[in-house]
């Protein structure tokens, strides 16, 4: 086998859920597409995880995020990734 580990090539998403359990269910089937889930929290957690992913030069293929929070207004998070 050549390359990296199977864990450093499975995708990393990032699941971005208020509600733990939430945050649970949307990573299993993650695992299952062969991806590797990325949990957070809140929009600073959502904003830190996505920075942190760039700046280590392995940016998130794809974000999960909450749209109805009832805390943070993600819409306006990807308008500010964008």
């Amino acid at each position: 086998m050549s390359g990296g580990s199977v864990k450093t090539r499975r995708p990393l998403i990032l699941v971005a859920d208020d509600d733990a359990t939430n945050r649970i269910i949307t990573a299993e089937p993650v695992h299952g597409w062969g991806m590797r889930p990325s949990a957070a929290a809140g929009a600073a957690e959502d904003l830190a995880a996505l920075q942190h992913a760039l700046a280590a030069g392995a940016p998130f293929p794809l974000a999960r995020l909450e749209a109805m929070s009832p805390a943070v207004d993600r819409l306006t998070l990807v308008e500010r990734v964008r």
